[in-house]
């Protein structure tokens, strides 16, 4: 008697199969993305933290924004009310130091008239009362930000 011969994956088959390998992507991704926010080193970033036991809400922190602009007899230096100028949970996310977002801010800032530079300083206390590091940013007008 002869062995049968082998016959090719009938359509269910291919679609089961698909199905499958599909699913399992989709979930890879789905572990994937939060794992790349615990795995990297952005610890101000709370989009996947369990924010009931997050610290990084709870950090004192402080923020001052002061710009630059031209007026009739030269130039002045004028604080910022940030607190005024956007809504609170922009605020908020300034005092985490979100390098992003007070670029954007700083460049928001630069479109106002008479404005040649804008300076971003923010400064916090951790839970435990140690100093963290502090960001200084500086951005002028015309040429882009200071290095």
């Amino acid at each position: 008697m002869q062995a049968p011969e082998p016959q090719a994956a009938s359509a269910p088959d291919r679609r089961r199969k698909l199905g499958t390998w599909f699913s399992a992507a989709f979930l890879a991704f789905q572990v994937a993305v939060p794992l790349r926010y615990y795995l990297g080193a952005r610890a101000s970033d709370e989009r996947f933290s369990w924010r009931m036991f997050s610290s990084v809400r709870l950090r004192d922190c402080r923020i001052s924004v002061q710009e630059t602009a031209r007026e009739a007899g030269g130039t002045a230096v004028r604080p910022v009310a940030v607190d005024r100028d956007v809504q609170v949970a922009w605020v908020r996310l300034l005092e985490r130091m979100r390098g992003s977002v007070v670029d954007k801010y700083l460049e928001r800032r630069c479109e106002q008239p008479g404005v040649v530079q804008v300076e971003y300083a923010g400064s916090c206390n951790d839970t435990d009362g140690t100093a963290l590091p502090p960001l200084r940013r500086t951005l002028h007008c015309t040429q882009g930000a200071n290095p």
